[in-house]
């Protein structure tokens, strides 16, 4: 999926939707029978990749360091 290939770019509705070959009102319909919105969808996908980043860390990684990654 697109989103979650370019999670580490910032990612806009508009760009989203150009990927998907869908107009941004489509692509918002689609994602709300998931329940979510576009965009919330991409920030707890990036939430969840810094959860699992600070999981994973060494004693000696900082916060900071894994969060700018």
């Amino acid at each position: 999926m697109f989103i979650n290939c370019h999670l580490e770019d910032p990612l806009t509705i508009r760009l989203v939707a150009a990927a998907a070959g869908l107009a941004g009102r489509t692509l918002h319909k689609h994602f709300r029978t998931r329940g979510i919105s576009p965009m919330r969808y991409v920030r707890e996908r990036r939430f969840s990749g810094v959860r699992q980043a600070l999981l994973s860390a060494a004693p000696h990684d900082s916060v900071t360091a894994i969060a700018l990654q």
